[in-house]
């Protein structure tokens, strides 16, 4: 979260509070991180999928956020 929290320019808690309430609206669900116990996935469910598409994409032909880097379900 940290890493997330620098990139989007938000403290800790503002952006805790931001995935609280986008996995509230079930975009989004916390995982563990395989081989890490202190970090988080932030993924994305398959609604979040179907808004991130709708969302649409940069003109340049990709998504321009810190959240480029997006772990999809498996």
């Amino acid at each position: 979260m940290t890493e997330l929290a620098n990139a989007v320019l938000l403290s800790k808690s503002g952006l805790t509070r931001l995935v609280d309430r986008i996995e509230e609206a079930g975009l989004v669900q916390r995982a563990s991180a395989p081989g890490d116990r202190s970090s988080l996935l932030i993924v994305l469910t398959p609604s979040g999928e179907k808004t991130l598409k709708r969302a649409g994409t940069h003109p340049r032909g990709r998504h321009q956020t810190p959240f480029c880097r997006v772990y999809h379900r498996q």
